[in-house]
């Protein structure tokens, strides 16, 4: 029977649409160097800008605090100016009430605490309260200053006139005489505005490092975006490609279906009355590849059909030996001790996934090797492990075994696990891979309590 016009129109449309998935996939994936390169300038990019505003913040907060050092020492400059100036206008000594006076009068610039020290460091004079402990300073020329607490104490001698030297011992009478009052002076101040500028710097540190930290924060997501990103639109692309692949599988596999029957079952007939000999071995071979045909057109269909599964609940031990007497009969090591007694599945896909997978594993074991089959609870998950002793997996390989079409195999149609995934899936479980400790393969078939 020939394929009718609708199916030769399907398939074309099917091809067509195969087509435009895999030119569609093959736009979807950005060349891999391309790809490492855009994202190495992104990253070196990130780099040197975070690199530039960290140095570029803590280059102000070093000139800040330059700033800062220069108001301290003019602001105490100017404090002690204030007492020189008191000094020389005094007629003589300074007293208390006189260096109090003074202490209000300098309050609004900071000004907490005046002194007038003797040359031992003891304190002949002073106003308001020191936060300084007693000390024996002494005022030696220069200026000291230091730090105590929210202020800043400034420490200096007291100027004296040209030509001025002590009365002991003796000079001669046209020396000028000591001037009145100790020698040294000790003030204390708050410095206001040094510290409203360092507050500001550190708040600019602090900005600094954080949009640094941003920065580099949003860096790491865009990279992390943009490989998702590419990754979907490889998913996408697959799936279109699938999609279509199925299409057109589903129209191959219908169209074939009677001409094949057709085709095997008069190649019987065909065979069971030739005599036994070379025509005879012929028209068998007829009938071993229509039922070959007959089995890849059956996987396509499984392959592409889709809808709800109805879950029961089963017994996963019956299961597994029901799918292991179909695949593989006299050749299956059970192991049920974990197994649980009910679980909720589609007992007609879970049992053809498990005959692919037990298939699969006699087909990759030696002639007469043991297949080695449990099932266990692991939680909410039931796991089917069904595991063979041939030659393992091709490295690198573990996951494309599961795509469609993909076999080791010459006599292979490679959809047997395709299948199995696509079950696994519709349960909302995995199928996986892996390497088999002591050589061969590990399938494992997950299915969650409730997907």
């Amino acid at each position: 029977m020939p394929p009718s016009d609708h199916g030769l129109a399907a398939l074309s449309r099917a091809r067509d649409g195969v087509r435009r998935g895999r030119n569609d996939m093959l736009h979807a994936m950005p060349d891999a160097p391309a790809n490492l390169r855009a994202r190495a300038v992104l990253v070196a990019t990130v780099l040197a800008t975070v690199a530039a505003l960290l140095a570029s913040s803590w280059s102000s907060w070093r000139g800040v605090r330059a700033a800062q050092d220069a108001l301290v020492t003019a602001q105490a400059e100017a404090a002690l100016r204030a007492v020189h100036e008191a000094l020389r206008l005094a007629p003589g000594p300074l007293e208390d009430a006189d260096l109090t006076s003074l202490l209000e009068s300098q309050r609004a610039s900071g000004l907490r605490y005046v002194a007038l020290l003797h040359d031992d460091g003891s304190v002949a004079s002073s106003a308001g309260e020191s936060l300084a402990p007693a000390t024996e300073e002494r005022a030696r020329g220069g200026l000291s200053i230091r730090r105590i607490g929210d202020r800043v104490r400034a420490l200096a001698a007291r100027p004296r006139p040209p030509g001025w030297a002590p009365r002991d011992p003796p000079f001669p009478d046209d020396r000028p005489p000591r001037p009145p009052g100790p020698p040294g002076i000790a003030v204390e101040f708050v410095p206001q505005l040094a510290s409203d500028l360092e507050s500001r710097a550190r708040l600019t540190l602090a900005l600094g490092a954080l949009s640094a930290a941003m920065l580099l924060a949003g860096a790491v997501l865009t990279t992390r975006l943009l490989r998702q990103s590419a990754q979907a639109q490889r998913e996408l692309a697959e799936q279109r490609r699938l999609a279509d692949l199925g299409g057109m599988s589903a129209v191959i596999a219908h169209e074939l279906r009677n001409p094949l029957a057709s085709l095997k079952g008069h190649a019987q007939l065909l065979a069971e009355k030739l005599p036994e000999g070379d025509a005879s071995r012929k028209a068998a071979r007829i009938v071993d590849e229509a039922r070959r045909l007959e089995l890849l057109a059956t996987s396509l269909l499984d392959f592409v059909r889709s809808g709800r599964i109805e879950r029961q609940a089963t017994d996963p031990g019956a299961l597994l030996r029901e799918a292991a007497g179909e695949a593989a009969e006299g050749r299956v090591a059970f192991d049920l001790s974990s197994c649980p007694a009910s679980w909720p599945l589609d007992a007609m896909r879970v049992r053809q996934a498990l005959t692919n997978l037990i298939v699969n594993a006699a087909q990759a074991s030696p002639d007469g090797a043991r297949v080695d089959a449990s099932a266990r609870a692991d939680g909410t998950r039931l796991v089917y492990a069904i595991a063979d002793r041939g030659p393992g997996l091709p490295a690198g390989k573990e996951d494309r075994v599961f795509e469609p079409f993909f076999t080791t195999r010459a006599s292979g149609t490679g959809l047997g696990l395709a299948v199995t995934r696509r079950i696994a899936e519709l349960h909302g479980g995995v199928v996986r891979a892996r390497a088999r400790p002591g050589g061969g393969a590990m399938f494992e078939l997950i299915l969650p309590r409730e997907g």
